[in-house]
């Protein structure tokens, strides 16, 4: 589904940076009544979320109710998507670019500020693990004097 399909009719004249969207009720993803038996048992759930999934549902599910375990764990399942799976899985967003507009200044010069010893091994490890993963990338930037 496209994010338009689900844009809230009443935000069509907003042009804000934010828009309401319009989201599913929760009757959608809860497939049963409180009344009616559950369809499927809480192990196989469990046995059915993703390995991404265990910590977080283990976590919620920590005192609750069997039917709250078996709707916590249907949810993640059918979700299972939108989380992260780890560090290196960030999104991308290409519909909105911006620039900055520094009108007619100059770059200033200023020295690096330098990393605490104790810390330059593991600064190091995690600008080049963001390196690989593509979030950053090297300077192109030319400095004049």
């Amino acid at each position: 589904m496209d994010c338009c399909d689900c844009e809230n009719d009443s935000e069509i004249d907003n042009f804000d940076d934010q828009r309401n969207i319009q989201l599913q009720h929760k009757s959608d993803y809860i497939r049963r009544s409180d009344d009616e038996p559950p369809n499927v048992d809480l192990e196989t759930a469990e046995n059915s979320l993703p390995e991404h999934m265990r910590d977080l549902y283990a976590r919620t599910a920590e005192d609750r109710t069997i039917d709250q375990r078996l709707m916590i764990a249907e949810f993640l399942t059918a979700y299972a998507d939108c989380f992260s799976k780890d560090d290196g899985d960030l999104g991308r967003c290409t519909i909105a670019s911006h620039s900055i507009d520094t009108g007619d200044s100059v770059p200033l010069r200023q020295p690096p500020r330098r990393a605490p010893l104790a810390f330059a091994h593991e600064e190091k490890s995690v600008i080049e693990n963001l390196e690989k993963q593509g979030v950053i990338r090297k300077s192109t930037s030319v400095v004049t004097l």
